[in-house]
C-alpha cells in the first residue's frame, strides 16, 4: 500500500517552471494576437535582405517582475528586435519616455491606468493561479487561433462577424 502511494505522490509545485510555462503562453497570445507585427514600427514578414523572417518579441509593457500584471494580455506588445533591442534613438528601453507616452496612446488611458494600478496591487502567486492563468491563456490562444483559421477561409467577412474588426482591448478579453 505504501509503494502505491509513493507512485501517485503528487509531483511539488515549482514556482520558477510555472513561470517560464506561463511567459511562453504569453508570448505566444501576444505574437498571435498582433500578427507577428512590430507596434511600433509595422515591420512583419520576410527580411528582404535575408529572405529569413522578422525576428519578434514579446515586450512586456510593465515590467514582468510585476508578476499580477505579467501574464496579462493587455500587457504585452509585439515588438521587432530592431524597436526592442538595437535602435538607439527609437527603442523600447533606450528611449523609455516615448515609450510609455506611445503605450498610453496605443492601448488607451482606461487600460494602462488598469495596469498601473494593479501593478500597486499586492500579489501573492500560488499554484492555484498559474492553473487558472495558464487555462485563462490557452483559452484566448485557441480562440485567436480559430479566429486567424477562420479569416484565412474567408469566414471573417459575413455579415455580423466581428473577428478582424475588434479593437485590441476586445480581442486580448
Amino acid at each position: 500500500m505504501k509503494a502505491l502511494k509513493n507512485k501517485i505522490k503528487k509531483k511539488k509545485w515549482n514556482a520558477p517552471q510555472a513561470k517560464r510555462k506561463l511567459y511562453k503562453l504569453h508570448s505566444e497570445f501576444v505574437l498571435l494576437r498582433d500578427r507577428r507585427t512590430c507596434q511600433w514600427c509595422g515591420k512583419n514578414g520576410l527580411n528582404p535582405i535575408t529572405g529569413k523572417p522578422f525576428k519578434f518579441d514579446c515586450s512586456h509593457l510593465l515590467p514582468r517582475e510585476i508578476l499580477i500584471t505579467a501574464f496579462d494580455p493587455m500587457n504585452g506588445q509585439t515588438l521587432c528586435f530592431s524597436c526592442h533591442k538595437v535602435a538607439h534613438f527609437r527603442s523600447w528601453h533606450q528611449n523609455p519616455l516615448a515609450a510609455a507616452k506611445w503605450i498610453r496612446n496605443k492601448i488607451g488611458d482606461e487600460v494602462c491606468d488598469r495596469l498601473l494600478t494593479l501593478g500597486e496591487t499586492p500579489y501573492e502567486f500560488t499554484e492555484a493561479e498559474a492553473i487558472r492563468i495558464e487555462s485563462d491563456l490557452k483559452q484566448k490562444i485557441s480562440a485567436l487561433q480559430k479566429q486567424r483559421e477562420d479569416e484565412n477561409r474567408g469566414c471573417s467577412s459575413q455579415p455580423g462577424s466581428k473577428a478582424s474588426s475588434l479593437p485590441r482591448q476586445e480581442q486580448a478579453t
